[in-house]
């Protein structure tokens, strides 16, 4: 585990202006941290440092409800949206960070809160591990605690993490628990050999196995099932998609100014698939605002808010490969070669597009309309 320093409060302030003191720099870590694959520490820090790790934690614990509040969501559209144009990894752990607070705010797990409160004025994320292979966690009864054992996967994070939101089952099939256990106990064993993607170096998503991790009373909540909770569960991907679109929105500024500086924007071909790009990241841009609204609409019936995300889901994947397509047509060869950003980026959002369940959001969204249910 690496270990930050405590960091200091900053004084309150719009988070999307916290946020804009350091894109820029988060920005310009990133090539590093795609050529060298570790975890973007420096990253990280300037966010605590601009006092966005203790944002999604209530007031009480020093933070603002960003992602809680319905009011903040906007905010955390725009600051999800920033992130993913600087940094789609460090956007991809920001966002698991939100959820980990978010469900445990929608749950009343004061304790946990407190944990994570104390995670995030030390400048260390949470996240949210979910993914498991099919013998995943297991949650037994040890004393006046618990005792976890399994594995989860595609822990984005690992290693860096201390405090992840874990899903955990109390039975072989039954519906699981959430927990925030700590990865400094004994028995926690990470690997990150596996993560040999083509994007997304900075996630450091690797395999954490827990055997036999002792989890206090505490750090459990929630009852079982309620991690799947509509419309929390599905509606909820449009935080996913706030940072994919801040990465179509760097793809055209790179596409425009490669346009410009070669002066192939005079050629009309290249002009017109780049012209067809830029609408198509207008129309995800309004597919995602429209998404957030909906899915963080208190008088919305959940299964609308759902498949309005689902469908959102979909379509933006759709947009994005076209964007990714014409962006390769008109730079050509140069927007496979490091270090052109181009290359960076596109990579990027090439692997973070590979979500689960993405075709079953879609048949989710056409049954919804066909059984003329859709709002």
């Amino acid at each position: 585990m690496t270990n930050s320093q405590p960091v200091p409060l900053v004084p309150a302030m719009d988070p999307v202006a916290r946020l804009s003191r350091c894109a820029d720099a988060i920005w310009r870590l990133d090539e590093a941290c795609d050529a060298g694959g570790g975890f973007p520490h420096d990253s990280i820090a300037l966010l605590a440092g601009a006092g966005l790790l203790l944002a999604p934690l209530p007031p009480a614990l020093g933070g603002m409800s960003l992602g809680s509040d319905p009011a903040s969501m906007a905010a955390l559209c725009a600051v999800l949206t920033m992130l993913g144009s600087s940094s789609q990894s460090v956007g991809r752990l920001y966002e698991g960070h939100v959820n980990a607070i978010v469900l445990a705010t929608r749950h009343g797990a004061d304790k946990v809160l407190a944990t994570l409160a104390t995670e995030a004025r030390a400048g260390r994320l949470s996240g949210v591990w979910n993914a498991e292979p099919k013998d995943g966690l297991m949650l037994t009864r040890a004393g006046g605690g618990w005792r976890l054992d399994g594995e989860k996967i595609f822990c984005s994070g690992a290693g860096a993490i201390r405090r992840p939101l874990v899903t955990a089952a109390l039975t072989a099939d039954g519906p699981p628990l959430m927990l925030v256990p700590d990865l400094t106990n004994r028995g926690v064993v990470v690997d990150l050999s596996g993560w040999r993607a083509a994007g997304m170096h900075g996630s450091v998503s690797g395999r954490v196995r827990f055997d036999g991790v002792a989890v206090a009373a505490a750090d459990v909540f929630g009852d079982p099932g309620d991690y799947y909770a509509s419309p929390g569960f599905a509606a909820g991907a449009w935080r996913v998609l706030a940072v994919q679109l801040g990465a179509v929105q760097r793809i055209i500024a790179l596409h425009g100014q490669f346009l410009r500086s070669t002066g192939r924007e005079r050629e009309p071909v290249l002009r017109g698939r780049f012209g067809d790009a830029a609408a198509d990241a207008e129309l995800a841009r309004l597919l995602v605002t429209a998404a957030a609204a909906r899915a963080e609409d208190r008088s919305a019936a959940a299964a609308d808010a759902e498949n309005y995300v689902n469908m959102a889901r979909t379509a933006f994947e759709r947009l994005a490969l076209a964007i990714i397509a014409a962006t390769r047509r008109n730079v050509g060869l140069s927007s496979f070669l490091a270090p052109n950003p181009i290359d960076r980026v596109l990579r990027d959002l090439e692997t973070y597009l590979r979500q689960p369940f993405i075709d079953a959001s879609r048949d989710s969204f056409a049954r919804h309309v066909l059984a003329g249910t859709a709002a």
